[in-house]
């Protein structure tokens, strides 16, 4: 549902939006589907940001002029019968010449007297824009109007009252009010800003411009003015030359940049169409020599269940972009990303048989992997020119080596993991599978930055009854495994491949997993020099004989040291080229022992990542601490997905690999927070989250400083989701058990000393595990319990929340004598949320559901509880004792409720024995 409405919204947006052409209105160049979030509108940068950062960082900038831009673009909607709907100082954008133009058409929508918009539907009355509201938006009841009815012009033009405000003043309207719910009780009161009296030269009314501001937010909407009425008024306020001189100003610098836009655009789509290749076909693929695919396919049902990709690539290469001894490598589009066509290069004057071979036992291999350390193979395509081909992802970064010569000064480490997962996951199969041609041009660079392996050319499946008829036709597949086995780079072969006969071993046998370990080693020498290995000999075939008589790469030095080549990594490649292949490491060790060294990496790259920030040194000091509680573990992050999988209304969840794990990342969203309060922020929450262990809270592994998501907490991945998605999926699900694994969690939060209250507590902060028990997660607004006010910034947290599960004294402090909001923050207000949370999961709906969070909010004000929900509730486990209890949650006084551990007590008593199974949904 969720999903439906922001569709409905967006396309709604681009409906309108594409409409409007005007100075003071944010063009629209068109939509996009590329980046991490998705399907995007795009229009151009605004480098000032909006109305609010421009006077900052600009205090001498004429404001009026401003303040007619805003109502100019007003009237421009209005004269086309749209309204704006969400009008705000963030909302109008200022552009290089220094105009204001308006942005945001998520809410708009064509009004007609008497219609009621559809835009309220997917809204529910953000209590973030109620600065900005008119009355009659937030209380609609009050006035003879619902929710949708109040979507009208005269709603926008109080809304541009608060704007103009917010431009001259250079302050919030109420912005001496931070608890959005006092703002609510000031509003229903009539209350309006009043008069700046003090201030710069900028931040003073003219008496003129004030009486217009007044007619605008007039209480009866009805006795507002019309947009053309405040654009005339406006006009008059600001002194006659001055304004003619802007006017034309703004006009040309406007016009000029218009022209060079379109200009641009229409270059960049003449551009793309010369550019954009045809669909691959038979007449448009280039005809060179190839190996015919139907040779492949006959009698092979390997092949015969791989997906053929050729009708689905566009852009391919006229030619091959990288030629080696044996294969091409091609690249195309496929699905919207770029890949690589890998064919085999045929001597034309032999037959094709031994290169298909080659290419079944290699498709054999890969087509069986999954992991991120792995390159992935998509499936196969047939070019004219080449033939069949492999397809994979295209490696815009190149192989390991390419990528060294780039980046020298990088860290080496965790491409060492990555490398050393990937191996131990070869050698984990069953059968295990040996690589045989692990080296550095073998390993390519992801978009991420992590290493995979590739090339499974020489590759082989330990296994004496492999059943290779399946695969190979005739015998087939013991000739092509003999005759792999010898080939390779001597450089970095183990000496029991070079002369296994010296061994006891023949060519087939010689290639083990201990024969990997030793070509792991040689990748290592290369990661911290750069070089091949034995670089200084350049006869190659003198290499085998130098190996077998025992030598290997002498210590780089110095400069290799610094890049992070210690005491134990270097003993541990010469544990790998150990001349007696029993006793070399196996994969899974050497991965332990990398992952060591990364975390002790790691926490010396962190300063370095905060550095790069450029915070402020109060910043630093004041995140430093919490920091040293948990680990910086961003080199052990892998895989980490193109956008993020989940949005809330202020972090981005994406998901990633660490330790081969799957996890999530939260990454606090950047527009509109600065970074240093992002990352403030970011660090609070893992100044509480970092000390709680217990099974029903969410674990905290470390956090990751990756781009994107940038700074971000990496917790395990929960594959069911939040407990309403579980609820809504799930059958025969142990409600009351949930409850007590929700009341555990809590009590645990409240042993503290202090005590943490977590402030947030609902269904959707509340995670699934594995195993189908619950866990406290969301702790964005999670504290210490305070009794003394905090700064401003936690003075303003401390009222967010959503108003649904809110005790009333966190609304209403002061109503229940309180002083602050952070005082309000108390377990108290925890076991108020739990009952909220209670009656979610028994009724599977929201509190007070139905109803706009304006209407909450007077439901909470005047103590009006959720009814009991009725009988499906009951059916679902919803006992007499149970109700009683959240009705207990839910009391006035907040020392009549009942503690967390009561409700541990309580919820414990209400556990049946319950044998029956619990149907949990399969992804």
């Amino acid at each position: 549902m969720i999903l439906k409405s922001f569709g409905q919204r967006l396309v709604r947006e681009l409906t309108i939006w594409m409409q409007l052409h005007h100075p003071n209105v944010l063009e629209l160049y068109g939509a996009s589907a590329h980046g991490p979030y998705g399907f995007a509108l795009v229009s151009p940068w605004m480098e000032h940001g909006n109305v609010a950062r421009y006077l900052q960082s600009t205090p001498e900038a004429k404001r009026t002029p401003l303040v007619l831009d805003v109502i100019k673009g007003l009237q421009y909607l209005h004269d086309r019968s749209i309204v704006h709907g969400n009008l705000t100082g963030r909302n109008v954008l200022v552009n290089q010449a220094g105009q204001a133009c308006l942005a945001d058409f998520g809410l708009a929508w064509v009004w007609t007297e008497g219609q009621e918009s559809e835009a309220s539907e997917s809204s529910e009355s953000p209590l973030g824009t109620l600065r900005w509201m008119a009355p009659e938006r937030v209380i609609p009841e009050h006035y003879g109007m619902t929710a949708a009815s109040s979507f009208t012009p005269a709603a926008d033009i109080y809304s541009f009252a608060m704007v103009a405000y917010e431009i001259i003043s250079g302050s919030m309207p109420f912005a001496e009010i931070r608890n959005p719910y006092i703002l609510f009780q000031q509003i229903e009161r009539g209350d309006r800003p009043k008069r700046p009296t003090s201030g710069g030269e900028y931040s003073a009314f003219d008496d003129a411009l004030w009486s217009t501001i007044e007619d605008c937010w007039k209480e009866d909407w009805r006795a507002r003015p019309k947009a053309d009425i405040v654009v005339d008024e406006v006009t008059a306020a600001i002194v006659p030359d001055r304004l003619e001189e802007m006017v034309r100003m703004h006009s040309a610098d406007l016009s000029r940049d218009r022209e060079d836009d379109k200009s641009e655009l229409e270059r960049h789509a003449e551009t793309s169409i010369q550019e954009e290749g045809p669909q691959v076909t038979e007449s448009t693929l280039p005809v060179t020599s190839a190996i015919p695919l139907s040779l492949l396919l006959k009698d092979n049902p390997l092949l015969q269940s791989m997906t053929n990709v050729t009708p689905f690539l566009q852009n391919v290469s006229p030619a091959a972009v990288h030629t080696g001894t044996r294969r091409a490598i091609w690249t195309a589009e496929y699905n919207g990303q770029r890949v690589a066509l890998k064919t085999a290069r045929i001597d034309t004057s032999s037959s094709h048989t031994e290169r298909v071979k080659d290419l079944i036992r290699e498709i054999s291999i890969w087509s069986r992997l999954r992991h991120p350390n792995i390159l992935e193979l998509y499936g196969f395509c047939e070019l004219e020119s080449s033939g069949f081909a492999m397809v994979s992802r295209w490696m815009e970064n190149g192989s390991l080596v390419e990528y060294l010569k780039r980046y020298p000064s990088a860290s080496r480490l965790p491409w060492m993991y990555d490398i050393a997962e990937g191996l131990s996951y070869l050698h984990r199969q069953a059968p295990p599978i040996v690589h045989g041609d692990l080296a550095g041009r073998n390993i390519l660079i992801k978009a991420d930055g992590g290493a995979c392996l590739a090339d499974f050319g020489l590759s082989r499946i330990l296994s004496a009854d492999f059943g290779l008829s399946r695969v190979f036709p005739g015998n087939m597949g013991n000739e092509a495994s003999q005759t792999s086995i010898a080939r390779g780079n001597p450089r970095w072969m183990a000496p029991e491949r070079l002369q296994p006969q010296n061994y006891g071993l023949d060519t087939s046998s010689s290639l083990t997993i201990s024969s990997d370990i030793y070509s792991f080693g040689m990748v290592v020498y290369e990661l911290f020099t750069g070089r091949i290995p034995f670089y200084e000999v350049s006869n190659q075939l003198s290499i085998p004989a130098m190996v077998e008589a025992g030598v290997r790469p002498s210590h780089p030095g110095e400069e290799a040291v610094q890049l992070g080549l210690s005491p134990i990594v270097w003993d541990m490649m010469q544990e790998c080229w150990k001349e007696d292949y029993n006793t070399r490491p196996e994969g899974s060790r050497i991965v332990q022992m990398i992952a060591a060294l990364v975390t002790q990496d790691d926490t010396r790259q962190t300063r370095s990542y905060m550095d790069s920030l450029k915070l402020p040194p109060v910043i630093w000091e004041e995140v430093k601490p919490a920091l040293t509680l948990t680990r910086d573990i961003t080199a052990s992050i892998k895989s980490i997905s193109d956008r993020p999988l989940g949005l809330g209304g202020l972090s981005d969840v994406w998901t990633g690999s660490y330790l081969g794990v799957k996890v999530a990342l939260k990454a606090r969203m950047r527009p509109p927070v600065a970074e240093d309060e992002r990352i403030v922020v970011t660090v609070k929450e893992i100044a509480i989250r970092a000390r709680l262990f217990h099974p029903n809270i969410l674990e905290l592994y470390g956090f990751s400083t990756h781009e994107p998501p940038g700074f971000a907490m990496v917790s395990p991945w929960m594959q069911h989701g939040d407990l309403t998605r579980y609820l809504h999926a799930s059958v025969g699900v142990p409600r009351v058990q949930l409850m007590l694994d929700i009341a555990e969690g809590l009590s645990y939060l409240h042993s503290f000393e202090p005590p943490i209250v977590h402030c947030d507590l609902k269904a959707n902060n509340v995670l699934i595990k594995n195993d189908g028990r619950a866990c406290i997660a969301g702790f964005s607004l999670a504290r210490f319990l305070a009794k003394d006010a905090g700064d401003d910034l936690e003075e303003e947290q401390a009222a967010m929340g959503n108003i649904r599960w809110m005790a009333p004294e966190r609304a209403f402090p002061e109503k229940h004598g309180l002083e602050t909001n952070v005082s309000a923050c108390t377990p108290a207000a925890d076991v108020y949320s739990f009952g909220m949370v209670v009656y979610e999961v028994f009724t599977e709906a929201i509190p007070y559901q139905g109803q706009v969070d304006f209407a909450v909010v007077m439901k909470v004000m005047n103590r009006e509880l959720p009814p009991h929900p009725g009988p499906e509730a009951v059916e679902r486990g919803l006992g007499d004792a149970m109700w009683s209890l959240a009705q207990d949650c839910w009391k006035e006084k907040r020392d009549e409720r009942p503690t967390a551990t009561e409700l541990v007590r309580r919820v414990s008593d209400l556990i049946k024995p319950d044998t029956s199974p619990v149907s949990i949904p399969h992804e």
